[in-house]
C-alpha cells in the first residue's frame, strides 16, 4: 500500500527538526521549496529522497521489517508535525484525510 499523505505541508513547516536535511531550511524552518499559499513543494517532482516516504522505504533507508511498520512511523511524525505547525484544530485520519474536530 502507498503512504496516505494528504499533502497538509505539515512536514516542511518543521525541518528545523530532521538533521542534514538535504535542501535549504528557512531560519523559521521551513523548507525553502514549500509554497505557503499552495501548501504544495515547488520542486515536488525532483524533491528529495527524504520527502518520499516510499521511495524512502524501497531504497533500503528504514529500518523497519515491513512498509506498514514504516508507514505507522512516518504517521507518528505526522501527527507531531501537525501539531508544531498549528494544524491540530483540524482531526487527520489516513483513511478519511483531514475533518474538522468534532
Amino acid at each position: 500500500a502507498k503512504f496516505p499523505c494528504t499533502a497538509c505541508g505539515a512536514c516542511c513547516l518543521s525541518l528545523d527538526l530532521v538533521p542534514n536535511f538535504p535542501e535549504p531550511v528557512l531560519p523559521n524552518g521551513v523548507c525553502s521549496h514549500y509554497d505557503a499559499g499552495s501548501r504544495q513543494c515547488r520542486i515536488y517532482e525532483r524533491r528529495p529522497l527524504i520527502c518520499r516516504v516510499d521511495e524512502t522505504y524501497d531504497a533500503g533507508m528504514s529500518q523497519d521489517s515491513c512498509r506498514e511498520a514504516w508507514h505507522a512511523r512516518i504517521m507518528d511524525r505526522c501527527e507531531m508535525w501537525i501539531q508544531l505547525a498549528g494544524m491540530d484544530g483540524r482531526e487527520w485520519s489516513p483513511r478519511k484525510g483531514w475533518r474538522r474536530k468534532q
